[in-house]
This record gives C-alpha cells, sequence and structure tokens, in this order.
C-alpha cells in the first residue's frame, strides 16, 4: 500500500534523525544532501560476493519475455501489488467483470489473462495479520475500503492469493515482510538480543504458512516503503533515538547506542542487525522446510522521495557503516556486547540484493497529457532515483558464476507504481496512458540491472487516494452492491511483460 511508515510529524521527522551528519546534510536542502552522499556513497566491494542466497528472480526465462539488452536469464517483471483482492472479494455485493463489463470474471483470472507476469503480497506483524483466517468484519467496509482502514484479512488470505496468482499464469512472486514501525508494547523493555530473537521469529511466523504451501518468494523485501527504520517508535508516540515527546538527552544517546534498542536509520547499526535477523530467519525457515534457498534474494522497499539518501546510506563506501554510530554529544557508540557479534560483523549490505522502491511518477497527473514535455517531467525523480541505483550497481559488479551468472549482483525493481491521467477513461487518455507508459520502459531500458515494474493495487478503484483514478479498474455502484471493471489502461500494462521495450 502507498502508505509511508515516517514519523509522525515533520518536527519529529528533524529530532529523529539524530545522526547528526545527515541532520546537517537535511538541514541545509538539496546541496548538503549532495555532499552527505558525496562522503559516504556506495561502499565498494569485491565481486566475490558473501551472499548466502542467491536467487532465481529470472528463474522464468522460459516466458519468452523480450529483455532487450539484458541477459536471458534475467527475465522482466510487469506485475501488480495484490495485497487487498482477495479481501475486496469479500465485500458485500462486491462483483468482478471482464473487460465487457458483462462477463463476470475472477479478478486474479483478468490480470493473467491481460499477461501481468509477476505479483506482490505483503504480510504483517501479529496482531494486525493472525496466521488463521478470521471472520470477515462487514461493518460500514465500503467507506474503510474507500480511507484504507479495511483489513487485509489473513496471512492465510495472502496464501491463497499467491497460489490463485501462479495458477492464473503470474509466476514470478514478490512479499514483504513487515515488522512496522510502531514497537509492540510487550517488547518495549526488550534488550537488543531479545529483540532479535523476537524478530526472527516473527519473521518465520509471516514466511512460514507460504512455505507449508511449497510456494517459495523469488524475492523477499523487508518493510513496506520503510523508509526510516522499523519498531522504532514507542506506544506513547516516541520516536526512539530522538528528544520528541520530552524524553532526555540521556534517553536518546541510550536509543542510538542501542542500550535501549531502536530500528532507526539515526541509528543504522542497529537497525541493520534486524535486516540480518530477518535474512537468517528467512534462510532458516526455507532450509528447514526442504526448499532451495538460492531461489530466494533479499531487500528493502523504500518510498521514493527518500530512497536517494538511504540508498547512500545502506550501500555506504564507510565499512564502519553498519558497526559504528554517535550519540547525539558526537560520543561513538559501543555495540560490542549489545549487537550479537555474528551480525555486527555481517553485512547487510551484500545480501540486500534487491533495491526496490516506490517509483510514482512525480506529479501523478502531468500538466499536460498531450505534451510530451510534461509526460517526461513526471520522471524526473525516477531519473535522478536510476542514477543513484546505476552506481550502487556498477560498483558491485556482476555474478560471477550460479544461477545469476553474468547479471548485476544489485538489481533494481519499481515496487509500485501507478499513474492518474483524470477521471474515465477516454480513447484519448487511453492513448496518452499509453505513450507516458512507452516513455517510462524507454528510460529503464539502458539500464540492465532494472527487473521491472509492479503496478500499485489495479483493482483498488474505491479509495479516495487520487479520487480512485490511478487504478485500473472503474467502479459502479448499483442496488447496494458494487461492480468493479478492468479499464483498457490494465492490457497497455500487461502487454510489455511480453515485450517491454517495444
Amino acid at each position: 500500500m502507498r502508505v509511508s511508515s515516517f514519523p509522525r510529524s515533520f518536527a519529529n521527522v528533524i529530532t529523529f534523525i539524530c545522526c547528526l551528519d545527515l541532520a546537517v546534510a537535511l538541514s541545509t536542502g538539496s546541496r548538503g544532501i549532495a555532499e552527505y552522499h558525496q562522503r559516504h556513497g556506495s561502499r565498494d566491494r569485491s565481486t566475490s560476493s558473501s551472499a548466502s542466497a542467491s536467487n532465481s528472480t529470472g528463474s522464468a526465462s522460459t516466458d519468452n519475455t523480450d529483455n532487450g539488452p539484458r541477459p536471458a536469464s534475467q527475465g522482466f517483471w510487469a506485475g501488480a501489488g495484490i495485497d487487498t483482492v482477495a479481501r475486496h472479494m469479500e465485500i458485500v455485493g462486491r462483483t468482478f467483470y471482464d473487460y465487457d463489463g458483462k462477463t463476470v470474471k475472477d479478478p486474479y483470472v483478468t490480470l493473467g489473462e491481460s499477461k501481468f507476469n509477476s505479483f506482490r503480497l505483503e504480510t504483517y506483524r501479529a496482531p494486525r495479520m493472525s496466521v488463521e483466517e478470521q471472520p470477515v468484519n462487514h461493518t460500514n467496509e465500503g467507506y474503510r475500503e474507500a480511507s484504507f482502514q479495511l483489513d487485509w484479512g489473513s496471512i492465510a488470505t495472502q496464501v491463497k492469493a499467491a497460489r490463485k496468482s501462479i495458477d492464473a499464469g503470474m509466476k514470478k512472486f514478490q512479499l514483504i515482510i513487515n515488522m512496522g514501525p510502531d514497537m509492540p508494547p510487550e517488547w518495549a523493555n526488550y534488550s537488543y538480543a531479545q529483540m532479535i530473537d523476537a524478530i526472527k521469529k516473527e519473521t518465520k511466523r509471516q514466511l512460514q504458512p507460504f512455505l507449508d504451501a511449497k510456494i517459495l518468494p523469488d524475492m523477499i523485501l523487508f518493510e513496506n516503503e520503510g523508509s526510516w527504520g522499523m519498531l522504532y517508535i514507542d506506544a506513547d508516540g516516541h520516536n526512539r533515538g530522538s528528544q520528541n515527546n520530552g524524553s532526555s538527552i540521556n534517553q536518546a544517546n541510550e536509543e542510538l547506542c542501542g542500550r535501549r534498542p531502536t530500528g532507526t536509520m539515526a541509528s543504522y547499526p542497529q537497525l541493520a542487525g534486524y535486516y540480518k535477523a530477518e535474512m537468517q530467519a528467512c534462510a532458516e525457515a526455507i532450509t528447514a522446510a526442504g526448499l532451495d534457498i538460492t531461489k530466494v534474494r533479499y531487500g528493502l522497499h523504500s518510498h521514493g522521495q527518500y530512497v536517494d539518501w538511504k540508498q547512500a546510506i545502506v550501500y555506504s563506501t564507510d565499512p564502519n557503516v553498519e558497526k559504528s554510530n554517535k550519540d547525539t554529544n558526537g560520543n561513538v557508540c559501543d555495540f560490542k556486547g549489545i549487537i550479537p557479534d555474528d551480525l555486527l560483523n555481517a553485512s547487510a549490505a551484500d545480501k540486500l540484493d534487491i533495491m526496490g522502491f516506490s517509483a510514482y511518477p512525480d506529479p501523478m497527473t502531468p500538466t499536460d497529457i498531450h505534451s510530451d514535455a510534461s509526460l517526461l517531467a513526471t520522471f524526473a525523480r525516477l531519473n535522478t532515483t536510476i542514477g543513484l541505483m546505476t552506481k550502487v550497481a556498477e560498483r558491485y559488479g556482476r555474478w560471477e558464476d550460479g544461477p545469476f551468472k553474468g547479471q548485476y549482483k544489485k538489481q533494481a525493481l519499481g515496487v509500485e507504481y501507478a499513474m492518474n491521467f483524470g477521471s474515465g477513461e477516454t480513447d484519448d487518455q487511453i492513448k496518452q496512458k499509453s505513450r507516458h507508459t512507452q516513455m517510462m520502459w524507454d528510460i529503464l531500458k539502458p539500464h540492465e540491472f532494472f527487473l521491472g515494474m509492479l503496478y500499485w493495487e489495479p483493482w483498488y478503484c474505491n479509495n479516495f487516494w487520487e479520487g480512485g483514478d490511478a487504478a485500473l479498474c472503474s467502479k459502479t455502484f448499483v442496488n447496494g452492491g458494487s461492480q468493479v471493471t478492468p479499464v483498457d489502461t490494465m492490457r497497455v500494462w500487461g502487454a510489455r511483460a511480453r515485450s517491454p521495450w517495444k
């Protein structure tokens, strides 16, 4: 979902980023951020990465995809986020149709027939998402759906959605495991070691139902747009590592240095340890299930507005970025005895192979949909992001052997994408949307490390974001029910799954 995991007010953001070097960079605007990137660019590593999991994102190399300049084994992702589809099918009176608006059709089948070849699903920490299916709450669900307050069902629901998607022809699967920004009250007094244990158990809880169903994700990403980290906000709204909500400098320093754990970017060694623990847990669960660990790669999903500075930290040239941090007084934190040695001495960056990000045009609606200049202007942020990711991909190099031989070790994926050309779906809008989409593919084509794009929730047209016009469907309310029909742009998008560069 396009809901960011950032602190609850801009004032909190400023105090939240207590890593002084970054705080100065943010406070001085684009110049400061550029200087920060120069100091903390991508770490140059040897070509023999120690990553324990190489993957098979390109395992569907027999899908006849036109890869352009890419290795044939790489494959191409032209798919969709479908987190909410299963729950929306449960809405009282909801009916999904084919393009003719008359034939009732399963929405997963429609996506498959429209040539979508990949999909994304999310899971969440308990109690927001249980493992077992729960009774459906139909109270005021139309409004709750429109305002993004509708529950998504259970992990069992998502497993069924994965199976239906695969059966419909969408063979590539990306799973996002979410801990969320909020600290569970029962974890509030945990030590760092206890946090690691809890995170590993929760990671396995979210992943295991898919493994039990013999469904192995091609990618596992951590946090939906988790740009500021995870598990850093206390029940009272305090952002650990900052002085918001009246906390003292001493408390903030204890948090930044791990004596009171926090998963903020402001104390990246702690957050990196959380990522490493999640990857360990996934590897242990996949191995125990008797499935092939080499078929999975890991990565992060960042909000498009923050991906540049976050990538600069995650893939920093500073070899101590995952080991060393400073408190608000400029004193170096000593993480020995706090972060377990196996996590402190390992590299998260070496194993985070997928640079996932939300790739929405900015603005979502071009100023003039008939002007090429206006259409191209919406991709300014995408161009900036691709420029930074290109440096990361080139510095890490290519796999010299294994299932991804010849491919870049670090690859990018647009985890969320959508556009809004206004209400309705006229022939003129379809034409200009198609042109806009082709411009996007043309921007990405030269960048071999780019894997593709996933459209944000194509069936979610009953929502207040962008008036529902960013989805790939139309809705009609009839006799107390609701009819949802795909618009032609869904086919335009799906066609790129076979020939993305034409």
